[in-house]
C-alpha cells in the first residue's frame, strides 16, 4: 500500500459506480501530456496515466516516460480538472527516476513535480475523461495459461498482474479500497488490447491487460521520497547506524549472536575468545525462572560474538548489545529441567578509537 506521508486521501464513502466519473472524484489520478517540440500542442492520442502518491511525486510506467513519440517531449502532469501553467515544465529524462534493478520495459518511473498541482492561471483545454471499471484479477497460473493459449508469450508473467477488461491506458492504476478508507495501489497498467465489438462480454479476452506489480518497488519508492524530505539520520556517525542488527541462529544446541560468529574460521581466529563460564541452575522448590544476565567487557573491548549453550532448542534466548561492550542475556527456563547447566562464551576485539571516544562518557562502576 502506498500512502501519502502527509495527505492519505482516505475516504470511507467514496464508492462511485463504473463509468465516466465526475470531476475531482479521484484527485490523485492524472495523465502526462506529450507536447510537440515545435508547436507545443499535446499529442492527439497518447497520454499515459500517473498516480499521485505524494504531494510532490507521481508514479507511472517507465517505458512511457523514456520512450517518447517522435518529435515530442514530456509536458505537464494533469490531475483531474485542475488548472496548469501557460508554459510547460519541460521535464528531462534526468528528472525521471528509475530503479536500477529492473528493466525499463517492465518498470515504474517516479516523477518529481516541479511546480504546484494547482495554480491560479487560465484553464487549458483537454478532452481527457476519468472513468472507473471493476475488474477481475487472475492468478499467475491463469494468466500464464491464457497468454500461452493466445501465443502471446508467458515470460515474466510471475512479476506482473493480470486482469479482465480491455482498452486500458498505460499508467492506469489498479486499486482496492480498504475498509479503513485507504486506497491501496496494487499495479500500474502497461497497456492492453483495444476493445472490440464483443470484448466487453463476461469472458476472458485473448490478450489480458498487464499491470506492473508495485509491491517489489515499495521500499525503493519510500526510500527515495523520504530522502527528499526527511533529514538523514545519525549525523554524529557519518549518517550510518552505530550498531546494526546482528545475525543470530542455532548451531546444534548453541545459540549464537553476532555477525562474526557466522564468518569463516580464519576470520573468527582474528578475534579473542576472552570469556567462558559454566552455570548451574537448581530450582528448589521446583519452578520456572526467567534468567537475566548482564555482562560488561569494558570500553576497551568490543563484544563481537556470543555463544550460549542450552539444554535444548525449545527456548529462544534474547541477546542485546552485541557490537558494543555491554550485553544482556534473557531467556526462560519453561522448557528446561528443574536442574540444568548452561554455558556462555564471548569473543571480542580491540575497540576502535572512534567507538572509544564515544563510549568514554558512559564509563561508570560496574560498566567499564
Amino acid at each position: 500500500m502506498l500512502r501519502d506521508f502527509s495527505i492519505c486521501h482516505d475516504d470511507f464513502s467514496l464508492k462511485p459506480p463504473d463509468g465516466i466519473l465526475k470531476d475531482h472524484t479521484f484527485t490523485w489520478l492524472g495523465f502526462v501530456q506529450y507536447l510537440h517540440v515545435t508547436t507545443g500542442l499535446p499529442h492527439h492520442s497518447k497520454s499515459p496515466r500517473v498516480v499521485l502518491i505524494h504531494k510532490q511525486f507521481a508514479l507511472g510506467p517507465a517505458a512511457d516516460m523514456t520512450r517518447l513519440p517522435k518529435n515530442y517531449k514530456l509536458g505537464n502532469i494533469m490531475f483531474g480538472n485542475y488548472e496548469r501553467d501557460e508554459e510547460d515544465c519541460g521535464l528531462t529524462l534526468a528528472q525521471t527516476k528509475m530503479g536500477a534493478k529492473f528493466g525499463v520495459g517492465n518498470s515504474l518511473a517516479l516523477i518529481k513535480l516541479l511546480r504546484p498541482v494547482k495554480s491560479p492561471v487560465p484553464r487549458d483545454f483537454d478532452t481527457e475523461k476519468m472513468a472507473k471499471r471493476s475488474l477481475k484479477m487472475f492468478t499467475h497460473k491463469e494468466c500464464k495459461k491464457q497468454r500461452m493459449r493466445s501465443k502471446l508469450g508467458s515470460e515474466g508473467v510471475t512479476h506482473v498482474l493480470c486482469s479482465s477488461g480491455c482498452g486500458i491506458r498505460p499508467g492506469a492504476p489498479i486499486i482496492s479500497h480498504a475498509l479503513e478508507g485507504t486506497f491501496q495501489l496494487m499495479g500500474i497498467a502497461v497497456g492492453g488490447a483495444a476493445c472490440t465489438r464483443r470484448s466487453m462480454r463476461n469472458r476472458i479476452n485473448k490478450e489480458l491487460p498487464l499491470f506492473i506489480d508495485v509491491y517489489p518497488y515499495v521500499n525503493w519508492i519510500i526510500n527515495f521520497i523520504s530522502a527528499q524530505i526527511l533529514p538523514r539520520p545519525y549525523p554524529e556517525t557519518e549518517y550510518m547506524r552505530a550498531r546494526r542488527k546482528q545475525q543470530s541462529g542455532w548451531r546444534a544446541r548453541t545459540f549464537v549472536v553476532g555477525d562474526n560468529c557466522f564468518k569463516s574460521l580464519k576470520k573468527q581466529s582474528q578475534t579473542a575468545f576472552f570469556y567462558n563460564e559454566n552455570f548451574e541452575v537448581n530450582a528448589d522448590p521446583p519452578g520456572k525462572l526467567n534468567v537475566i544476565m548482564k555482562f560488561s567487557a569494558g570500553i576497551e573491548c568490543t563484544i563481537v560474538c556470543v555463544r550460549l549453550l542450552l539444554p535444548n532448542r525449545l527456548v529462544t534466548p534474547i541477546v542485546h548489545g552485541v557490537g558494543g561492550y555491554n550485553i544482556t542475556v534473557v531467556f526462560s527456563t519453561e522448557w528446561f529441567p528443574y536442574t540444568f547447566y548452561f554455558s556462555l562464551g564471548l569473543n571480542g576485539r580491540n575497540t576502535t578509537q572512534k567507538d572509544f571516544l564515544k563510549w568514554i562518557g558512559e564509563r561508570k562502576p560496574g560498566f567499564w
